[in-house]
């Protein structure tokens, strides 16, 4: 009976650390979110303190990378949908790389994933065919404080992020999956597209 006690506290105590907000955390929207803006998304926190940002990573616009910045010559003729990352400054462009080197004027979010604001990271990116990368318009904002309130009441889950996730095969599937494990009690046909 003591080791059940003692491994039901470990579990509770490992569930109280993934709850908590900052960088290098996924939020997984609630199903019964509707917020227009969030509605079935997950977001890649990249900051978190005097205010909270992050990036929407299931949200594929039907413009491409290279539609949307046409100087950028390495784009060229490239496919690459360019993700709304959030409603807040859309005129804004971040990178998201996967590489085991550092990117130029990037910061690590979480190990061997990069952000950046810098096209001079882009350009990096684009450099390394090896490397994984998405570009994101806008990024999503919450002021000091409006992130607990709105995980308190149970709009958004907290999960440590990973690499795969964060470049899913299949972004648009990814709150299906990650919602699923979170909310697999709730009643039927909550978790839904």
């Amino acid at each position: 009976m003591g080791r059940l006690l003692a491994l039901v506290a470990l579990l509770i105590a490992g569930l109280a650390r993934a709850a908590e907000p900052g960088p290098g955390n996924l939020l997984v929207a609630a199903p019964h979110l509707r917020d227009p803006n969030f509605v079935h998304t997950v977001v890649l926190l990249v900051s978190h303190g005097g205010g909270t940002m992050g990036l929407v990573l299931n949200r594929p616009s039907r413009v491409s990378v290279a539609e949307a910045l046409p100087d950028i010559a390495a784009l060229a003729g490239r496919e690459d949908p360019l993700y709304i990352g959030g409603p807040v400054a859309r005129g804004v462009v971040s990178v998201l790389a996967r590489s085991a080197e550092a990117l130029p004027k990037a910061r690590e979010v979480i190990p061997g994933v990069w952000m950046s604001l810098s096209r001079e990271a882009l350009g990096a990116a684009l450099a390394r065919p090896e490397t994984p990368w998405r570009a994101y318009a806008g990024y999503a904002g919450w002021a000091p404080g409006q992130l607990e309130a709105e995980i308190a009441r149970g709009d958004w889950r907290v999960v440590p992020a990973r690499a795969e996730d964060v470049f899913a095969a299949d972004p648009e599937g990814l709150w299906r999956r990650l919602a699923y494990g979170q909310w697999a009690l709730a009643p039927a046909g909550a978790v839904r597209d």
